[in-house]
């Protein structure tokens, strides 16, 4: 493995691995520092928190690297993670289950904003009608994994009997494994452009959904107390900062299409396109812990404790230290 590959794969891990820490402490926090007020939310914020430490495992696991060819017709993808020591089908299905996992934190984001707006609306859906949600949201996109693994599974049949393009230049210089994607066919177009089209459609629905949040919690905050509001307005901010972070799947989005139907000789969009996207699952627990105050508050409780023990164990250490110098 060149520098180039072996630092592309430091960097995407060292960034998984914040975002997982994040996400468990995120999780933690929830189970044990939510108070009643929010204890309804907390459980789509948990949700969320769990798809995306999910989505940064199968990333670890991955490490990929786009090649796009003929302006769209052709994309070849690398593995440069840990799938690569135990088969190809162990690369297709984690890649499968990445893609479904920007599509569930899109839709995630969406509903957030509708659960928002019925809570304001004093409205507030019960838990069964969450668990109903939550369900036609997941189990729609997990069938995208089994597309992408079809559809991987297809491009191994090309490779192996010759029909594949350029496959004989990434025959040579491919590291690890790779798989092999063939828009003209219908089912690469079907499954690529269904993630694309169900991620876009959640995420632009949002930014409508905030505003009319906004403008109903101006409405109704004269009939809240100052505690409510303040409520509502800290968790509308977390939403706000989830909007902009998800927009990294789009920013990468973009790169892919342009990587893919331009004409473009650089090398850089190659690795940056499904790590940027993955940046979201790293950002957004991170958001979360930050704006909303009980788990900033439990946080930073557990870091002073956590320096107290550690003064103490130090403490100890320094006396017995002193005490044996005497004797």
């Amino acid at each position: 493995m060149d520098t180039l590959h072996t630092w592309f794969v430091i960097v995407v891990v060292a960034f998984c691995l914040i975002g997982l820490v994040a996400n468990v402490l995120l999780i933690g926090l929830i189970l044990f520092r939510t108070p009643k007020m929010i204890e309804k939310y907390s459980k789509l914020v948990m949700c969320s928190a769990i798809f995306d430490l999910i989505g940064l495992v199968c990333m670890i696991f991955v490490v990929p690297k786009e090649v796009c060819y003929d302006k769209g017709d052709t994309t070849i993808v690398h593995f440069y993670g840990a799938c690569v020591l135990m088969g190809e089908e162990a690369c297709w299905t984690n890649f499968g289950i990445l893609e479904c996992i920007y599509t569930v934190t899109s839709c995630f984001l969406c509903f957030s904003y509708i659960f928002r707006l019925l809570v304001i609306k004093s409205r507030s859906p019960s838990y069964a009608v969450l668990i109903v949600v939550c369900c036609c949201i997941i189990i729609p996109h997990m069938v995208l994994a089994f597309g992408y693994y079809k559809m991987f599974e297809k491009g191994r049949y090309f490779v192996n009997n010759g029909l594949g393009r350029h496959t004989e230049t990434f025959g040579k210089d491919v590291i690890g494994m790779f798989c092999y994607a063939d828009y003209r066919d219908w089912l690469p177009f079907s499954v690529v452009h269904y993630t694309l089209i169900s991620a876009t459609i959640p995420f632009v629905s949002s930014i409508p959904l905030r505003s009319m949040v906004i403008r109903h919690l101006n409405r109704a905050q004269m009939n809240m107390s100052e505690a409510s509001k303040n409520m509502h307005r800290m968790l509308i901010r977390a939403l706000n900062i989830q909007l902009v972070v998800a927009s990294c799947f789009f920013l990468a989005m973009i790169i892919f299409v342009i990587n893919n139907y331009g004409d473009s000789q650089a090398h850089w969009p190659d690795y940056t396109s499904v790590p940027m996207a993955t940046l979201q699952n790293v950002l957004a627990p991170i958001a979360n812990i930050y704006v909303i105050m009980p788990y900033r508050r439990a946080f930073v409780s557990l870091l002073r404790c956590s320096t107290k023990i550690e003064a103490t164990v130090m403490s100890s250490f320094h006396m017995s230290e002193t005490e044996t110098e005497n004797e």
